[in-house]
């Protein structure tokens, strides 16, 4: 029989997948640079950083100093070490310090470097696909498989960046290959050298000790009687206990630290800990980006929605059918292919977090089952009138399967739409306009000036740091202050909108924010809209909203809005539709207030009952419930409530730093300050326990307060908060607000004292030195202090001329 097509077609599904992967990489080095950039590095072409991951694991590369105290855990050491041998390379080539790599000049160089090597292990992959249908299955199949995968938009996607899926993928088949060599030869050798690769991928992600007991269960299979007993002392042989240890000292020797230092997987501190990543991984730490799983169905939603945005709807179909028919049929390839598939997808399948990119290690295996059902069903039938419905269906399959793949890869063809914003804003958006953005890993913020524009960030994370203690009330309050305040926002829907909808319960204000952005009813108006769809040949591939990661890497959405003129009025109706739907319990929580401040304790009481069984999630009631329980003489139910109270503050995903303001906040909006002052009280009791860098903006966050409290002229309120601010982190904003406060009470000295302190903290303040002469001379008699001071007013801004002289002349009269 003549090879040669099938040969032709396997360069051809080769040459495909090369093509998809490696093209397009220079898209994020681009000529649009920001005229900061400019000026700091004098570079004419700039580089943007879209993936988060890959910055981590390029991070963690030129940090690692020794294997014993990794950068991160949250992945295996392969990848890292892989990364820093690329960046050794380039050092000793560019005679550069490894520090040297991440300026300007040589940080697009590490990124195309380390890009191009992830596209050479999907290439390698690719080959793998090929190398193992060719050899345990047939050819046909290889090159059905390796035309498949060539086209799979993940493949595609993940081979442009350096992730550990792409590393995980590569190295599976790998290791698929050398266990299926072992079975055939029987060589304790090739046993070791299975459990060498094992170990390698569990060295990538440590779910890749899953295929150990594939291992087993394929040797088994080909070597055992069929009894219990048999295939009990088949699974302990000496051959397997070889490769069982040398999996165990693989990962050992490359990762030392689980053997010296072991709880460092059990360091649950930050994103980079593997301990923090199961947490979140398993959903019991929420964070941002892990939002838009609350609602999604552990298993099915891997089948009915992001399999198909992986490989496309018809492979999807095929997919599962193919393993069943692989698993009935049996052989060690197709028993190690769909065990691999199961296994692995019984790992990933139940967790809260569901990504696409984390189907990648199966697909090479799933591309081989469904070419092999494929390839073997058209051999079996013979009628021709089934055989040319079957060859149409699979020809099908396939040819929409390379034009999805063709359409997915023309998006790199395209400027990102984040960069396309950025020149569009340059261009558009006069200068000193006020820009509201998001922070995130898919915000816009990179490629916004902030030389010419103002940046403003909407703080949407402050909302979810301290879901439970802000009333709907508070949450569209503050929003609203930082709408205000804009002139412009600009979003990728993929950074903060998708999630928060996806938990629409838990964050009703902010979740209606992003949903009715888009509608005239918020108050913004959408000028201009970038985004980059598969297209070809005029062909657009729809990509349903299913998982933000898969297009916020390379191809989310972007919008830019612009305020209108009637925004105050809009966005007051609109936040009052949403304080009164039933998402919110502010109606039932502004009743039980009412009640409270009339000593109606019974109403209030039903209320809050009302609140606890509708609302469970709504913690800022219970401080209400602890102090209609204090003036009942109830003890024991007050101090339940304050232990259910302070519950959140042992949350790792919450911000203990934010959770008094939010509970205050929540507060004063209804009049109740006593109970607004308790709960910020409380707060900087707990501020000791405060990181450092977040007690600044725990301390500004009291002072916002403050401020909302000075402009309602609750003064006595305002004084006590403005004190608890700065006995957190001293603050001259809060000493200049007490120093007009005892101004107003005309207690000199102590304004005095304040502004002293203030200029302590700012001594650039030309205001504050002003009011200090002022009120030193005129009111203190002290002449040489007031002249000091308004000598400094005089020279920080020489305008005040006329004024301080006003001033001077006021104080030589008085004197």
């Amino acid at each position: 029989m003549n090879r040669r097509p099938i040969w032709l077609l396997a360069a051809a599904a080769l040459l495909f997948g090369s093509v998809t992967r490696f093209y397009g990489h220079g898209r994020d080095l681009s000529h649009f640079v920001l005229p900061e950039r400019v000026a700091e590095y004098g570079i004419a072409t700039d580089f943007y950083e879209f993936h988060p991951d890959e910055e981590t694991l390029v991070r963690a590369a030129l940090q690692l100093e020794t294997p014993l105290n990794p950068p991160l855990t949250v992945y295996g050491l392969v990848p890292v070490y892989l990364v820093r041998a690329v960046l050794a390379t380039l050092s000793f080539v560019h005679d550069a310090d490894l520090k040297e790599l991440a300026t300007p000049q040589l940080k697009p160089l590490v990124f195309k470097a380390v890009r191009w090597t992830s596209a050479c292990l999907s290439t390698l992959c690719l080959v793998m696909v090929f190398y193992i249908g060719a050899i345990w299955f047939r050819p046909s199949v290889a090159v059905l498989a390796t035309t498949l995968f060539a086209a799979f938009p993940i493949a595609i996607q993940l081979a442009h960046y350096f992730t550990v899926d792409g590393v995980f993928a590569f190295l599976a088949t790998i290791s698929t290959t050398a266990f299926l060599w072992a079975v055939r030869s029987g060589h304790r050798r090739a046993y070791v050298i299975a459990g060498v690769c094992i170990g390698l991928v569990a060295s990538v992600r440590l779910n890749g000790l899953a295929l150990m007991p594939i291992l087993l269960i394929v040797h088994c299979c080909s070597n055992g009687q069929g009894s219990l007993k048999s295939l009990l002392a088949c699974a302990l042989a000496p051959k397997t206990r070889w490769a069982v240890l040398a999996t165990i000292t693989t990962v050992l020797v490359l990762q030392p630290y689980m053997v010296f230092d072991p709880e460092l997987l059990l360091r649950a501190e930050s994103s980079d800990d593997f301990g923090f990543s199961m947490l979140v991984t398993n959903g019991e730490i929420l964070r941002p980006w892990s939002l838009f799983d609350t609602e999604t169905a552990p298993f099915t939603h891997y089948l009915v929605e992001l399999v198909p945005l992986a490989t496309g709807w018809p492979f999807a179909c095929l997919m599962v059918p193919a393993t069943v028919v692989a698993l009935l049929r049996g052989g060690p390839s197709r028993t190690v292919c769909a065990t691999w598939i199961l296994v692995y997808f019984v790992t990933i399948g139940g967790q809260h977090t569901k990504h696409v990119r984390y189907l990648l290690p199966m697909l090479p295996f799933a591309a081989l089952l469904v070419a092999d059902m494929c390839a073997t069903g058209m051999s079996k039938l013979r009628p021709i009138s089934f055989k040319i419905p079957a060859f149409v269906g699979v020809a099908g399959v396939m040819v929409y399967t390379v034009l999805l793949g063709a359409a997915f890869t023309n998006i790199y063809s395209k400027e990102d739409s984040r960069i396309a914003t950025g020149r569009w804003v340059g261009a558009n958006v006069p200068h000193g306009t006020v820009i509201g953005l998001e922070r995130g890993g898919f915000s816009v913020r990179s490629t916004i000036s902030d030389y010419h524009h103002h940046h403003l960030l909407i703080e949407t994370g402050s909302h979810f740091g301290t879901r439970g203690y802000l009333s709907c009330r508070a949450a569209a309050r503050a929003l609203g202050r930082r709408l205000m305040e804009v002139d412009y926002l600009i979003i990728a829907e993929e950074n903060r909108s998708w999630q928060f909808q996806g938990a629409a319960d838990q964050f009703p204000v902010v979740s209606a924010f992003y949903r009715d952005l888009i509608s005239p009813a918020l108050g913004f108006e959408i000028v201009s809209r970038f985004k980059q769809q598969p297209t070809l040949f005029g062909v657009v591939f729809e990509e349903s909203k299913l998982e933000p990661s898969f297009t916020g890497y390379d191809h989310p959405t972007v919008l830019v809005l612009k305020k209108i003129n009637e925004f105050t009025e809009k966005f007051a109706v609109w936040s009052n539709e949403v304080m009164r739907s039933n998402a919110c319990a502010d109606p039932e929580f502004e009743n039980a207030a009412a009640s409270l401040k009339q000593d109606r304790l019974e109403s209030a009481g039903r209320s809050l009952d009302r609140i606890r069984e509708q609302y469970p999630d709504a913690a800022y009631a219970l401080l209400l419930k602890a102090e209609r329980a204090n003036r009942l003489g109830r003890q024991r139910e007050e101090k339940m409530a304050l232990e259910q109270y302070m519950q959140g503050y042992a949350d790792p995903s919450r911000s203990l730093f934010l959770i008094p303001w939010a509970a205050a906040s929540s507060y004063v909006w209804v009049g109740l300050y006593d109970v607004a002052l308790s709960a910020l009280k409380d707060g900087v009791h707990k501020s000791a326990f405060v990181a450092k860098n977040n007690r600044r903006k725990m301390a500004s966050s009291y002072i916002d307060i403050a401020n909302s409290l000075y402009v309602q002229n609750e003064f006595s309120h305002a004084e006590k908060i403005y004190q608890f601010a700065n006995s957190i982190r001293p603050e001259s904003t809060a000493h200049n607000a007490l120093a007009l406060i005892a101004y107003q009470r005309q207690h000199y000295e102590s304004a005095a004292s304040h502004w002293i302190s203030s200029l302590d903290l700012d001594p650039n303040q030309d205001d504050v030195h002003k009011y200090l002469g002022e009120v030193t001379g005129l009111h203190l008699r002290d002449k040489a202090t007031a002249a000091f001071h308004l000598r400094q007013a005089l020279r920080l801004n020489p305008s005040l001329k006329s004024e301080i002289a006003r001033i001077q002349f006021n104080v030589d009269l008085k004197n």
